[in-house]
């Protein structure tokens, strides 16, 4: 008795023997008479149910509403998203946030041509909207055949736009009642966990300790509704299967009159020439589109090979018409390295696209790429590149189409005089010329030569403007992430008794593994692009150098010793890819396991009780005390993790719609 006697404490921690003063006992005699090993853990199931309903199984509900879409089947895909989601609020936050941002930037950037008094003004805001959407999907262009240039400069492929846009918008995942639901039982929960903790037990350490579990998961709300505003679709494969459709005809280059007739043209003379004023199209013919039946309609497989499908059509007049499917966007799940358009050996033969297959390169026996191939939008943290170029080089291409138009010039690049009414001439033609009219060719030497559409951009094309966006992007990442996380931190630090221990520490934790996490995996997609970016690089000077030795086919020569081998870059591409994911993945385990630690009781024990982490033997634990004498002393602590929550949810969701506000039109 005498022992336990001079093992009482005060407030403070220190040694006392007045009644009144005593709050608990010191580590020494805790641990003597109350250790894990006498004791154990105290179950109370009332206590588990409670605590379950009331925080965790809503939350844990919630998550199924998270961004997933990456296969029906791909097991191991949904379970990443899920981890990235729950290991790394910042990851997912970054994800959501830059392609907040790139709707934005592509907005804007796309602005003057959506305003513009052209025909052409509606088919780049379609292909905006598309632009905009495909972000979770891994895409790149091709000059395949010329259908690029085809689908921007003719104005008969208008209708392949908007048609485009239609069905993407047709699948895009929209507000339901069954996320509606889930959101208000969360918020719901958890606003009744403070209330009752501010009005019956104020104080209580079990409750403080309960709300600060609570709001670890509130980032939930903010991230799902952002994902919402933003657009995802609500299925797998719903863009490649847009893109590969035959909904309409797509109306290919034709020949000008000195040239043989082009594989790609309509028809004969039975297509009436669409009339033009002051260079513009004034309506595209009905002939121009032909809607096969329901029944012949036929979707290709994502990955097969064939890229193409031609079929013979009759419009009501009886004239045939080429149905094509699109050449003008790869999925590049797989490797193409794409050469530019090439003539065959015919004199006057139609433009071809020689191709060369390639493998994604891998280090150590993991895909160098990574999650860059990866469909889904939790892997847009790492199509920052890729989508970016893409984008960008398809504003260039309608860019330089409205320029022309607006100059005048035909597809040879004269300048119609403005005393002609432009009725005799149209922009069909050689397909080069309509690479060269939109840009996507050059003149040299008096020949077109058709650009590399490279998938991946060089370093010195990305502006500051790029750079912002990440770097806002992040900021919010972190923002989410220490919001939420430093809420529960605060609550559980300041609770008696103060100090940082079990709870606080593995809330800490917790926090630097997500931040931690994130860094990883972001900087993989960095040392990705720079080994893919050396990869193409060094595969275009190897088939140059064949070409120019004469080889009739793609026989593998071993490339000359680059100035610093890329085997670095892939080596740290994979090796931080696979930290990252095994950090993400343990955090989130950590997470939901911490949450259980704290219903079933494993916490209530002298070591975590006692604050050891950071207090050492000095630490004590509160025995004699009521919660009532510590709810002066909890309610700022309290008030201020509360606030810190709810600035965090209302102010990332406050970002998210500011952002977001006007991308759909």
């Amino acid at each position: 008795m005498s022992q336990i006697r001079r093992g009482l404490v005060d407030r403070m921690g220190s040694h006392t023997t007045d009644p009144s003063l005593v709050w608990g006992i010191d580590m020494h005699t805790c641990d003597e008479y109350c250790s894990w090993s006498d004791l154990g853990t105290v179950f109370d199931f009332s206590t588990f149910a409670a605590g379950a309903t009331n925080y965790l199984l809503p939350w844990l509900a919630l998550t199924a509403q998270l961004p997933f879409e990456t296969g029906e089947y791909t097991v191991v895909p949904n379970v990443m998203s899920f981890c990235y989601a729950l290991g790394s609020p910042m990851l997912i936050t970054y994800s959501l946030m830059i392609t907040i941002l790139n709707q934005h930037w592509l907005r804007a950037k796309f602005r003057s041509l959506e305003s513009s008094h052209t025909p052409g003004n509606a088919t780049a805001k379609n292909a905006r909207i598309f632009l905009q959407e495909s972000q979770q999907l891994p895409l790149r262009l091709s000059q395949e055949d010329g259908n690029l240039a085809s689908l921007i400069v003719l104005p008969e492929n208008a209708d392949w736009w908007r048609k485009l846009r239609e069905s993407i918008q047709i699948t895009r995942r929209g507000v339901t009642f069954s996320l509606v639901a889930q959101i208000i039982v969360a918020i719901v929960s958890w606003m009744l966990t403070v209330t009752t903790g501010f009005r019956s037990a104020l104080g209580n350490p079990m409750e403080a300790l309960v709300m600060s579990s609570g709001s670890l998961w509130v980032w939930l709300v903010p991230v799902i509704c952002g994902w919402i505003a933003v657009g995802t679709q609500r299925d797998y494969g719903t863009i490649a299967r847009a893109l590969y459709r035959d909904m309409t005809n797509i109306v290919g280059a034709s020949r000008t009159p000195s040239l043989d007739v082009d594989v790609f043209r309509l028809a004969d003379n039975k297509i009436r020439r669409d009339t033009f004023a002051d260079g513009y199209v004034e309506s595209p013919s009905p002939r121009m589109v032909a809607l096969p039946s329901q029944d012949d309609i036929r979707l290709l497989p994502i990955r097969s090979e064939t890229s193409t499908l031609r079929r013979l059509s009759q419009d009501s007049d009886g004239v045939p018409m080429a149905l094509e499917r699109q050449k003008a966007f790869k999925v590049a799940q797989e490797c193409k390295l794409m050469q530019p358009l090439t003539r065959t050996p015919r004199e006057h033969g139609p433009l071809s696209l020689e191709r060369h297959a390639d493998t994604i390169p891998n280090c150590l026996g993991c895909s160098v790429p990574g999650d860059e191939k990866q469909e889904g939008p939790t892997f847009n943290y790492a199509r920052i590149f890729t989508w970016w170029n893409m984008a960008n080089r398809l504003h260039q291409a309608f860019e330089r189409t409205a320029a022309n138009l607006e100059l005048r010039l035909d597809v040879d690049e004269k300048m119609v005089p403005e005393d002609l009414k432009f009725k005799e001439c149209n922009l069909k033609g050689d397909s080069l010329h309509l690479l060269r009219y939109c840009g996507l060719a050059d003149t040299v030497n008096g020949q077109i030569m058709p650009q590399d559409l490279k998938e991946y951009p060089e370093w010195s094309e990305l502006d500051s403007g790029f750079y912002q966006r990440i770097v806002t992007a992040i900021a919010v990442g972190l923002f989410v992430q220490w919001g939420t996380t430093g809420a529960a931190i605060v609550i559980s630090y300041l609770t008696e008794v103060r100090g940082l221990g079990c709870r606080s520490g593995g809330y800490m934790l917790y926090g630097s593994l997500g931040v931690l996490s994130f860094i990883l995996l972001f900087a993989s997609s960095i040392f990705s692009h720079a080994a893919m970016l050396r990869h193409e690089a060094m595969q275009r000077d190897r088939l140059l150098k064949e070409k120019e030795r004469g080889a009739s086919c793609f026989e593998y020569y071993p490339p000359p010793p680059p100035p610093q081998s890329p085997a670095a870059f892939r080596g740290l591409a994979v090796v931080t890819r696979m930290l990252g994911r095994v950090l993400v993945v343990a955090n989130a385990g950590w997470l939901i396991l911490s949450s259980l630690w704290e219903l079933v009781g494993f916490y209530d024990n002298c070591w975590c009780d006692g604050t050891v982490l950071s207090k050492g033997w000095r630490g004590w634990v509160i025995l004699f005390k009521e919660s009532s004498a510590m709810a002066a002393a909890a309610r700022q602590p309290w008030a201020g993790g509360v606030f810190l929550s709810v600035f965090a949810l209302a102010g990332s969701c406050s970002v998210f719609w500011l952002y977001c506000r006007g991308n759909r039109m």
